[in-house]
């Protein structure tokens, strides 16, 4: 018997004496024979190779951002503090008075140590332009922020233009549209009266929905107590212990910085359902794979039908074709979860302008999922190359050292 080397054409011959094997010992040396003879074909064959690779590639990119823009969103107390809050310990808010039920308007308490560093009201109201006709005019939420003191300013986002003074005004873009003014333009209105210049466009880091209208330096007084909430800004010494300031948390009723019991998402099941996206996504391809796979398996007739002259069993040619997938989808997780990670700058900002409207801050990788998403991928990747395999371990070797595979009649129920 010869050995036939399809690249050179020339001929080898070789013991036809049937190999014996250990079945104790011959188990590990099968499996990294056959998985450097699948990885030789897995190069050898770069076209096949980088199309199923793609083809994998693409769902776990997806999964990949999903995972990591799902995580860096999930609910972080103290991260959400400090992008509305800045350096503060304590937030106190005080919420209008409910005049039918006899309410009194709460004043906001200091601890003894606390100092104040930004102090700012807040009210919905509809404002109307000057001379406009009967409804014309926007809802906004009214403010009195001064962006010069960045305690307050903290959470407030300059998207176009200069941060306002005193006579002037920012606005909402939407705001603004509502009330056909630009930039530059002089605003007066008739509720509340008076007359300010549009500094520039800007928006809550926390909430791009909300419709904010900032006058630094407005006149409180003229907005009645029950119609509007203060904030008060607090900064404590900064030797004051976590449990101290959760202490006076609770004495004053107010936020701090480190926990909000009431402040907890869970995003398991967005997770879970990302994931069985992504998974009938790789079931979706993997049919493309499967057909990869087959052709490929048809190119390898004569190797198959040399390594069966050799000696080599049926599992061994299967695990030979198998592992070609499991090469495959290794290539293509890594090259799906480093896309993924590669587009995250990119994504970031049209998740957070069009899904989450508000700001994302530093991302958040979970080592868990990026495994899983991996696995998933090479196990999907193997599994459409198991078919293809089992079927092509079968052909004669006679027929696949001619590089021909059988013809089968039909079932009769065809």
């Amino acid at each position: 018997m010869t050995l036939v080397d399809e690249r050179r054409g020339d001929a080898t011959a070789i013991d036809d004496r049937p190999v014996r094997r250990n079945p104790r010992t011959s188990s590990w040396p099968t499996w990294r024979f056959a998985a450097r003879l699948a990885r030789r074909e897995v190069r050898r064959r770069p076209g096949r190779t980088v199309l199923a690779a793609l083809l994998i590639a693409v769902p776990v990119m997806a999964m990949t951002l999903g995972s990591v823009l799902a995580r860096t969103n999930a609910d972080d107390w103290t991260a959400d503090f400090e992008r509305d809050y800045g350096a503060a310990d304590l937030v106190v808010h005080t919420s209008p008075a409910i005049v039918s039920e006899g309410a009194e308007q709460t004043v906001p308490t200091v601890p003894p140590d606390g100092a104040v560093i930004g102090e700012y009201v807040m009210t919905n109201t509809f404002i109307t332009p000057a001379n406009a006709d009967p409804g014309d005019g926007a809802w906004v939420d009214f403010t009195d922020i001064d962006p010069s003191n960045t305690a307050e300013s903290v959470g407030l986002d300059l998207t176009d233009g200069r941060a306002p003074v005193v006579g002037e005004v920012l606005l909402d873009r939407d705001v603004a549209e509502d009330l056909g003014v630009a930039i530059g333009d002089r605003l007066e209105l008739d509720r509340p009266s008076g007359t300010w210049t549009v500094s520039g466009f800007g928006r809550m880091r926390g909430d791009y929905w909300r419709r904010i209208a900032v006058f630094p330096g407005f006149d409180v007084e003229r907005i009645a107590p029950d119609q509007r909430s203060a904030t008060v800004l607090i900064d404590l010494p900064d030797d004051t212990s976590v449990a101290e300031i959760r202490r006076l948390s609770i004495e004053h009723d107010a936020l701090n910085r480190y926990d909000d019991p009431s402040y907890r998402a869970d995003i398991a099941p967005g997770m879970a359902w990302g994931f069985v996206a992504g998974v009938l996504a790789l079931v979706a391809v993997g049919i493309i794979v499967a057909a990869a796979f087959a052709t490929s398996a048809r190119r390898q007739l004569v190797t198959i039908g040399q390594l069966s002259a050799n000696g080599a069993d049926e599992s061994v040619v299967r695990r030979t074709l198998l592992l070609q997938g499991t090469w495959t989808g290794i290539v293509g997780a890594v090259v799906g979860i480093a896309g993924g990670i590669a587009l995250l700058p990119v994504a970031r900002p049209i998740v957070a302008e069009r899904l989450v409207q508000h700001e994302l801050r530093g991302f958040r990788f979970s080592l868990s999922d990026l495994v899983v998403i991996a696995v998933t991928a090479v196990v999907a990747a193997t599994i459409a190359a198991a078919v293809p395999a089992r079927s092509a371990a079968r052909v004669p070797v006679m027929a696949a050292l001619a590089g021909r595979r059988p013809t089968t009649p039909p079932p009769v129920w065809l």
